[in-house]
């Protein structure tokens, strides 16, 4: 039995402290599925089953296991997966429910622990992907997360399959929203779907957001700010560009290593930056 967040139509009906004991259960003879999911939502409600109509081997060990990868949770029965369901999930305990008219058991109980995966949004241009690689990846990734972009897929199957999918997997969504890119909204819109924890960025360039995420709190960093790639910062340092290409009254924004540093241009033909 795994913690999960109540269904949106329920929260209204439980009182706070049923909120906080919603479980999804996985397993077998679940809600007369030999192999299912079923949810706790103050009664039990079938979330998906396999195999009805099949019968499961008795006075012998049924190997089983239990994959949850953001709100993507499978069962496997002999290492092959059997069925899948799609559910938020919250910290707590998990436990183990065993009910039957006659003695069951069970053994080699293990749990592992995989880093959590944050899928990043965006439009794939030059100026998105270095606030990828040097802000968004470096910084979750100092944070314990698993980051990945819908271009890292190396896959024959169709694309828009395996960007659900991870959004599915993921524990947290960052989307730049500041281009009107019809796929970016497409998968925000996902993501919000099956309410998936979701972080908005957008450019103080963008004056107004669409009016259905306008109700969202979005970073909006002060213009004029300008993201350097570490290439690009090491050949400032080394005097490798002159001129002022980020403007007289530009801010320079250093980010390396997980460390932000605003400093005033200073008023010499060349920046300098420490």
């Amino acid at each position: 039995m795994l913690p999960a967040e109540p269904t949106a139509s329920s929260v209204s009906e439980l009182s706070k402290g049923d909120v906080n004991n919603t479980d999804l259960s996985a397993g077998l003879n679940v809600l007369g599925a030999p192999y299912g999911f079923a949810f706790w939502n103050g009664s039990w409600e079938a979330a998906g089953g396999s195999g009805q109509g099949a019968s499961l081997p008795l006075n012998e060990w049924i190997p089983l296991k239990v994959t949850a990868r953001g709100s993507n949770v499978e069962l496997y029965v002999y290492e092959v997966k059997v069925v899948s369901t799609n559910r938020s999930l919250r910290r707590g305990q998990i436990g183990v429910l065993l009910q039957g008219n006659k003695e069951c058991a069970i053994r080699n109980v293990r749990i592992s622990e995989n880093a959590p995966t944050c899928f990043v949004i965006m439009q794939f241009t030059d100026e998105f992907d270095i606030l990828y690689t040097d802000v968004i990846r470096p910084v979750c990734g100092s944070h314990g997360y698993r980051v990945v972009r819908g271009d890292d897929f190396y896959t024959t199957g169709q694309i828009m399959e395996d960007v659900a999918q991870s959004i599915r997997s993921a524990s947290l969504i960052i989307a730049d929203v500041t281009p009107d890119n019809a796929n970016v909204f497409y998968e925000v819109g996902f993501a919000h779907a099956i309410r998936k924890p979701t972080i908005l960025l957008s450019d103080k360039k963008r004056e107004r957001l669409p009016f259905d995420i306008s109700g969202f709190r979005t970073p909006l960093p002060p213009p004029p700010i300008r993201v350097f790639s570490l290439q690009e910062l090491e050949s400032l340092r080394t005097g490798g560009q002159r001129g002022h290409p980020f403007g007289e009254d530009a801010w320079v924004r250093r980010v390396g290593e997980g460390v932000e540093n605003e400093i005033d241009p200073p008023a010499v033909s060349s920046p300098q930056i420490e």
